[in-house]
């Protein structure tokens, strides 16, 4: 009989992953064209979800890295491999994105403290 990986699962999850990927690539540019073109401040009210949002992916995805075959980085790694890869990067420049557009405004968007934390480091390594 053939055994299945143990993350077989997730792994099919990330075979379906480019739409997410297309998702926070725009969700970021929005973000950032808001700061000139939103003078309702409609996309900022939803900022602090959008963010959360984001910051809580890019966590869902680390724990991943624990699992399997996903922690190996390399041109001949299965289809799979390779969008969780693309997703991870996503969303951490989508995330990055929305810190320099905001700048120093981004500190006061109000976030649970470890997510905070993170916006704060994002930030910090901007300024640098």
């Amino acid at each position: 009989l053939v055994t299945q990986p143990s993350d077989l699962k997730t792994r099919e999850i990330f075979t379906r992953s480019q739409a997410a990927i297309y998702s926070a690539e725009v969700l970021s540019h929005v973000v950032r064209a808001s700061i000139l073109e939103d003078s309702y401040g409609v996309v900022q009210k939803d900022l602090p979800n959008i963010l959360t949002s984001l910051l809580r992916l890019e966590e869902l995805i680390d724990r991943c890295r624990a699992q399997g075959s996903f922690h190996r980085k390399r041109s001949a790694d299965p289809f799979d491999v390779q969008l969780k890869l693309e997703l991870k990067c996503a969303v951490k420049s989508a995330v990055y994105r929305i810190v320099i557009a905001f700048r120093e405004h981004i500190l006061v968007v109000p976030l649970e403290s470890d997510l905070a934390k993170k916006i704060r480091n994002c930030h910090n390594f901007v300024e640098a």
